[in-house]
C-alpha cells in the first residue's frame, strides 16, 4: 500500500476489485502451482510486516474510517519500520513457501 486512502478512494478500489475478482481468482489458481519468485516472496513478505503493525496499531479492534486513513498515514511515515520488519519476517515466508510447494508435489 503505497499511499493513504480516503473514503471515496476506499469505495472506487472496492468496487474495481469486484469487478477484477474472477480474473484475480483465477490467476491465483494458475500460480498457485508453481514456486513464488523473489520478488513476489519479498511483496508477502512487506505485506505481512504491513499487517503487523497494522494490528499493532489498531490494538486488534474494528476501527472506523477516519482511523484507517489515520492509521494509513502513520504507517506511510514508517517505512523504514516497514522494510526492516520485512528483512526480518523474509525467512519465514520463504520456508512456508518450500513447505507448501513440498505438500503440494506430495499431493500428486
Amino acid at each position: 500500500m503505497d499511499e493513504a486512502l480516503d473514503k471515496k478512494a476506499r469505495a472506487d478500489r472496492s468496487r474495481l476489485m469486484k469487478r477484477l475478482s474472477k480474473k484475480i481468482a483465477m490467476k491465483k489458481k494458475i500460480s498457485a502451482k508453481k514456486m513464488a519468485s523473489p520478488d513476489k516472496l519479498k511483496s508477502r513478505a512487506k505485506k505481512k510486516a504491513h499487517d503487523i503493525l497494522y494490528k499493532k496499531l489498531t490494538k486488534g479492534r474494528d476501527v472506523s474510517i477516519s482511523e484507517k486513513e489515520k492509521i494509513e498515514k502513520i504507517l506511510a511515515k514508517k517505512k523504514a519500520a516497514l522494510a526492516k520488519l520485512a528483512k526480518k519476517l523474509l525467512p519465514v515466508i520463504k520456508s512456508a513457501e518450500k513447505d507448501r510447494f513440498k505438500k503440494m508435489k506430495e499431493k500428486k
